[in-house]
């Protein structure tokens, strides 16, 4: 695992200590987050052997989508934080 993937996870570590959301909505950006790496690791197959046409279908379609989602999700948390704060 990359280093700055182990900086995101050590935060997560430290925001299920002290969110004061709703649990499930942490989770889904957790699992959102940690699901990436399934996508990267196809990719880097793909680029291994060769496949680059696939590899860059994937990292375009299911990469991009995934992305997009994981950033509404954090926005979502941004957001709660922000009015939290207020």
């Amino acid at each position: 695992m990359a280093f700055h993937e182990n900086q995101a996870l050590h935060a997560f570590d430290i925001l299920f200590e002290r969110f004061l959301g709703d649990q499930s909505q942490l989770k889904r950006t957790y699992r959102a987050f940690i699901g990436w790496e399934a996508i990267r690791t196809k990719v880097i197959k793909l680029v291994r052997i060769n496949e680059k046409a696939k590899a860059k279908a994937i990292t375009n379609g299911q990469g991009a989508k995934h992305v997009t989602d994981l950033n509404v999700l954090v926005a979502e948390l941004v957001e709660f934080a922000f009015n939290k704060a207020k």
